[in-house]
This record gives structure tokens, sequence and C-alpha cells, in this order.
């Protein structure tokens, strides 16, 4: 079980640089989730924090947790070794024969309307989201209503490429469910080890990750990105459930016009896993 090093942060002043507040706890712990939930009972402080958290995967491993109802921030590092997942790489030769890649530089039309579009997820424009999203019909296809699901969140996040990533727990993978964006057909179907990725991180731990310079973060799983040649730069990751539990994913990847997805982006996806959830059953 690894052991974790959680700090318990000011705001940042002028200079960019934050005063803790209390001397660091360490913990041993299964995930990063249970260990600040250890450090919040340490500290005194409300578990509520856990739910409401907006947490930020740094290329270090660092996760920057902020709580946005009492401005509290801490830093969450795991400083000893966890053993390694021992599940084998996933193939992935069949995304290369079987499917023609030579459009990956294609948006696909749902990005396309999104882009110069969004400028911010306003009350108003999350309204109709919802809408969007209440609007939509339920069938007997998981497939057909996770590709509806992401069609309507790309009308208003814009996002280079989103996919629903589903857990199948009696074979320990997380399976591509839809894709949308340039690399879909290639990844349709493909799965990978539960254990690895981002997306196993979320899926572990039940909580929205946003993580910038992607290829840096020791959580990314990069053999996707080389099966179907694409490069994710920045990403959104938000857990979907089913009867309470965490049971896949939803994904979004690189915002058009480069910086990085917001708070409201990843409310907009939260609304949209939970429209999932409902659809799924």
């Amino acid at each position: 079980m690894p052991t974790y090093e959680i700090r318990w942060m000011g705001a940042k002043a002028d200079d960019g640089r934050a005063v803790e507040l209390s001397a660091p706890q360490q913990t041993r712990a299964t995930d990063w989730m249970d260990a600040l939930g250890i450090a919040l009972d340490r500290y005194g402080l409300d578990q509520d924090t856990l739910h409401r958290a907006v947490c930020l995967l740094q290329p270090d491993g660092t996760i920057d947790v902020t709580d946005p109802d009492s401005n509290t921030r801490f830093e969450v590092q795991q400083v000893s070794d966890s053993d390694e997942d021992s599940a084998e790489l996933p193939s992935l030769d069949s995304a290369w024969v079987q499917h023609d890649l030579a459009d990956l530089d294609a948006p696909s039309p749902q990005v396309s309307q999104a882009y110069g579009r969004l400028q911010a997820m306003t009350p108003d424009t999350m309204a109709m989201l919802a809408r969007e999203l209440d609007a939509l019909p339920r069938s007997g296809d998981a497939e057909r209503f996770a590709r509806s699901v992401l069609d309507v969140l790309l009308r208003f996040v814009p996002a280079e490429s989103a996919s629903v990533l589903a857990l199948d727990p009696m074979r320990r993978r997380i399976r591509f469910l839809a894709v949308r964006g340039p690399a879909a057909e290639a990844l349709r179907g493909v799965s990978f080890p539960a254990g690895r990725g981002i997306a196993g991180l979320v899926l572990r731990t039940g909580t929205s990750l946003l993580v910038r310079e992607v290829a840096a973060n020791p959580n990314h799983y990069p053999a996707i990105d080389r099966a179907v040649g694409y490069a994710t730069r920045t990403l959104l990751a938000v857990p979907y459930r089913r009867a309470g539990q965490p049971c896949g994913v939803i994904e979004l990847l690189n915002p058009f016009g480069g910086g990085s997805f917001t708070e409201g982006h990843r409310h907009a996806t939260e609304r949209a896993a939970r429209r999932l959830e409902q659809l799924l059953g």
C-alpha cells in the first residue's frame, strides 16, 4: 500500500508561492483520495471537501485539490512506490490493420460546431445543455446512448476529441464504448488494463480530474496515443456511476484554441455524466 504526503496550503501570494497552514501529514492508503480523507480527519476539517473538490493533476504527479466553497487547498503526493499493475499491455494491432487513419487531422462535425461558439459556461448555457441532454431518448443500445451524450456535450464544450470509457469488472479492463474526434474509428472497441492511465485513476477515486501537460504526467498511458498517432495535451476526465459505484469515465481531450478546460467545462461534463447514468440505468 503506498504512502502519501498531504499538505494543507493557504492561498497563493502575488509571487506565486503558498504558505503551509499546518505540518504535512503522511499516511498509507489505497489511493490519494483515501489519503486525503484521513488527513482531513487529522486536520479536523469537513469531509464534504472530498465531494466538492476541484482536482488538478500536475506533471510531477502532485494532485492539487481545491474546495471552491471554502477556498481550502491541499497538495497530495505519493512518496513511496506501490506494486505495479501486472496486467499485460493492450493489443492495439487491430486498430492499425482494420482502420484507415489518413484523416486523423480532420475534426468531427460536432467539434467544428463547438469551436468559436462557446465563450463561457454561463447559467443560460448550462440550462440549454441540460435541456438537450434530458431530451435524449432511451434505447437498448449503450453505444448509441454514449455517442448521443458526446454529441450534445461537444456542441457546448470546444474539445478536439471526446470518449466514453466503460469498465469491464470481470476482465479488469477499460473499453472505449464511444469516441468522437479524429481517431474515433481507430479507438472503437479498444481496451486497456483497468489499473492503467488517468481513466484508471479516476475510476479508483471516483473524482473528476483535469490534467495539463498530459505526456509528462506519470499517470498517462501513452500506448493509446502511440497506436493511433494522436497527441493528448490536456485532458478532462469525469466518472459516471452505476449503483453508486464508478463504472466508467467521460474524457475530453485538447480544448480548441490552446489553453485549458475550465471549471465550467467540468460542470458541463459532470452534467453529461449524470444523464449517461440515467440512460444506461
